[in-house]
């Protein structure tokens, strides 16, 4: 009975084994440098000159259109990664 315990665990442990050594390494290849446009930081925001209701409206269009050019450079950025990911698998 003893031998067939220890006969046991050397199969469990010859299946641990042989399972662990299956798994090939992921080794991933330096990728290039972003783009120099999706690097640029996103400027900042202008403040109104003063509290007239034209002044603040112009300025918070303004920091609407920074918005969207800082979000479209984000999107950009997420499929750049998404990509080199897919293709280091």
């Amino acid at each position: 009975m003893r031998w067939l315990q220890l006969l046991l665990l050397g199969v469990i442990a010859v299946f641990l084994l042989t399972a662990c050594s299956s798994f090939a390494k992921q080794e991933t290849a330096p990728q290039g440098p972003l783009p120099e446009a999706i690097r640029l930081p996103c400027p900042e925001p202008m403040m109104p000159d003063d509290n007239l209701p034209d002044t603040v409206m112009m300025a918070l269009k303004k920091m609407y259109d920074l918005y969207g050019g800082c979000a479209a450079r984000h999107y950009d950025a997420i499929i750049i990664f998404e990509r080199r990911e897919q293709e280091s698998r």
